[in-house]
């Protein structure tokens, strides 16, 4: 039943779980209330405290439980960070290796491309002196064979002009003998006679 502060002033009268006193009488500050708890609001208190501490209970088990779920994430959230630096790192080596192997490949593309243009210009040089060389060596053929050309040809003019062709006539040798010999024959057209020095050297 309602305490006589509550009676009196004609309100709702509810005990205080906190109090003795009812919650109005603990509100209005007042140290004086007479109210009376009946046993079956005992009970009703009690399981009202039972159901509150277990709903208690359970929020702490799901605190804990989450709390427990926030330190793992904070755990693999780190991890995943050393993870991601230690991915960094290295494939910051890859790069710089990629890097230096890509430089030694460009140094020796360039060694070897001066290489074979030096082989290049060496080989030119060999062909053109090659190709002098065989050039000379025909130019002297060609002067050999312009020298026994005209060698030859000096040899038939002397054997043409020592020898008297077959198909000359008899007076085309007469027209063709100098005047000379025409005086040197005697008056009746003799050949003539030798002389004491010629008899003798003959």
């Amino acid at each position: 039943m309602p305490c006589s502060n509550c009676e009196r002033q004609n309100i709702e009268c509810r005990s205080s779980p906190d109090s003795n006193s009812c919650a109005e009488c603990v509100r209005r500050g007042l140290s004086s209330c007479d109210l009376v708890v009946l046993p079956s609001t005992w009970r009703n208190l009690s399981r009202e405290r039972a159901r509150l501490q277990a709903r208690l209970d359970e929020n702490e088990a799901k605190r804990l439980s989450a709390e427990s779920d926030v330190l793992a994430a904070e755990e693999a959230a780190r991890a995943a960070e050393v993870a991601v630096r230690a991915a960094e790192a290295e494939a910051r080596t890859k790069v710089h290796r990629a890097l230096r192997t890509a430089g030694s490949a460009r140094a020796k593309d360039f060694r070897l491309r001066k290489m074979l243009a030096l082989l290049d210009r060496r080989e030119k040089s060999l062909f053109d002196r090659e190709l002098k060389a065989i050039e000379d060596e025909e130019r002297e053929e060609r002067k050999a064979e312009d020298r026994a050309r005209s060698t030859e040809s000096s040899s038939v003019v002397a054997s043409s002009s020592a020898v008297v062709p077959e198909d000359v006539s008899f007076s085309q040798l007469v027209d063709n003998l100098s005047p000379s010999f025409w005086k040197s024959l005697g008056s009746g057209g003799e050949m003539p006679a030798p002389t004491a020095g010629s008899s003798q050297g003959s």
